[in-house]
């Protein structure tokens, strides 16, 4: 029987791989072993070995070299490449857990904690957040996210989404849009104890933004702009109306809030750091502007 040849493709059994947020937990199942690899790589610290109270199945299938999600919805990847269906999984995982917990708000937001209190970095892609919390973990903080923060409306607590940290592979340069969208991230391993297990108040609030040749620099970052800001990077807040406004709005007023420019990673890290040593609330304190020395 002569063997078979060194490309030949042999069947795989499907498996499932169980993504946990809160008890809650996403299905996905598939034969292709590049897609669940990849996946774990994505949620690694989110990986259980079994579902006990699943809100979404997805099953993803691999036809001619173009992949298929199908699920609550069916749909096909736009250009069949890997890079695409694990994007189209991060994206379908993420809406499940804010399908499955309506009670908390989601934002689009880094953080890292210390001393018991978390700060998070607001804003879209392309800011530098992922950058700046790898930072923070690497002085010794415990990572939250670098993407996705829900925040309990009621306590101001930020809770853990420890999807892996990904940061760019040439930070330190401009960002145009279509940059932004290619893949050219690269995660960041963190070990087990770097991980924050639980939800976190809120300590700081700050708006991060990559400029050349700008020094790293924090500036007060007004309330009712903080409150702003906070809003537009919530993903459900038309779910919330009002109670979200008046809620935000309260949180603006009583944490400290920063916009943050820079072109040196690690100087607008270390800036952050010194942060640890404000965070705590101190009514009738003065927010003075930081700047790189």
């Amino acid at each position: 029987m002569s063997a078979a040849p060194p490309d030949a493709r042999t069947a795989t059994v499907p498996r499932t791989v169980y993504i946990e947020f809160e008890e809650h937990q996403v299905a996905v199942r598939s034969d292709a072993h590049e897609v669940l690899s990849g996946l774990e790589g994505m949620y690694s610290a989110m990986v259980v070995p079994e579902g006990t109270h699943v809100v979404r199945t997805l099953v993803v299938s691999s036809h001619g070299g173009a992949y298929r999600i199908t699920g609550d919805t069916a749909f096909q990847i736009a250009d069949g490449s890997l890079t695409d269906v694990l994007r189209c999984l991060r994206f379908s995982v993420i809406q499940a857990m804010m399908q499955a917990r309506p009670d908390l708000l989601w934002f689009h937001a880094g953080a890292a904690a210390a001393d018991g209190r978390a700060i998070l970095l607001l804003g879209p892609r392309g800011r530098g957040k992922s950058t700046l919390i790898v930072g923070l973990c690497a002085r010794g903080w415990t990572y939250l996210s670098d993407d996705v923060i829900p925040l309990n409306p009621t306590s101001s607590r930020a809770v853990p989404f420890p999807l892996t940290p990904a940061r760019r592979e040439f930070p330190g340069q401009e960002m145009p849009a279509d940059w932004l969208r290619s893949p050219n991230k690269v995660d960041v391993p963190l070990s087990s104890g770097g991980l924050c297990r639980h939800p976190v108040p809120v300590g700081a609030l700050v708006f991060p933004r990559y400029r050349m040749g700008a020094p790293a620099r924090l500036s007060p970052c007004p309330a009712a702009e903080a409150a702003a800001e906070l809003l537009q990077h919530c993903w459900n807040f038309a779910e919330y109306g009002k109670a979200a406004l008046r809620r935000l709005c309260d949180l603006a007023a009583r944490v400290p809030a920063y916009h943050l420019s820079f072109s040196n990673g690690d100087l607008a890290t270390e800036l952050l750091a010194l942060l640890r040593l404000r965070v705590a609330p101190s009514p009738g304190g003065k927010r003075d502007s930081v700047g790189a020395r």
